[in-house]
């Protein structure tokens, strides 16, 4: 049952994708997808947004200063996207600590953060970390919510192909 309960997810990610126009914006030289700033793209769990933002060449959003999230904050605040809670790469599956799944790093070597009073998790609950207002809190990651992905590398590579063999005459 739950195998195909993924591979009906993968199926609608899938065609969500599929001849959708991306739209992103930038914020402080980076590259964004902010989810609920398109018609096409729905609230989503923790596991299908990151696949999502995969999809999309993108990766779930990994704050790497408070920099970034102050002006990732200050974005939300001036284009009416404050009131959405929204999925980050911050997670703590498998693990008592929390990581950055886009990075691999640990969240506090970024910047010290705060956590809001979210609802308590359980043991048996997997922990994935969402952002609103500037606010931190820990949710079970089957929860639908809206997400952001970053550019974290260039697509556009300028390979160089050689077909010639080294003469050794």
């Amino acid at each position: 049952m739950r195998a195909s309960a993924v591979l009906v997810g993968a199926v609608l990610l899938q065609a969500l994708v599929h001849g959708q126009r991306i739209q992103t914006v930038e914020v402080a030289d980076s590259r964004y997808f902010i989810s609920n700033a398109s018609p096409y793209s729905p609230s989503l769990n923790w596991f299908l947004a990151y696949e999502y933002c995969r999809t999309i060449g993108m990766e779930l959003l990994s704050f790497q200063g408070i920099e970034e999230t102050e002006a990732i904050t200050a974005f939300l605040n001036d284009n009416g996207h404050s009131n959405s809670d929204y999925w980050t790469s911050g997670n703590q599956l498998g693990s008592e600590m929390w990581i950055w799944m886009s990075t691999g790093q640990p969240f506090n070597s970024t910047f010290n953060f705060w956590v809001s009073g979210g609802p308590p998790l359980t043991k048996s609950q997997q922990s994935c970390m969402s952002y609103q207002k500037g606010l931190w809190s820990p949710q079970n990651c089957m929860d639908p919510k809206h997400f952001i992905c970053e550019q974290t590398r260039c697509f556009y590579y300028n390979y160089v192909t050689t077909n010639r063999r080294s003469s050794q005459g």
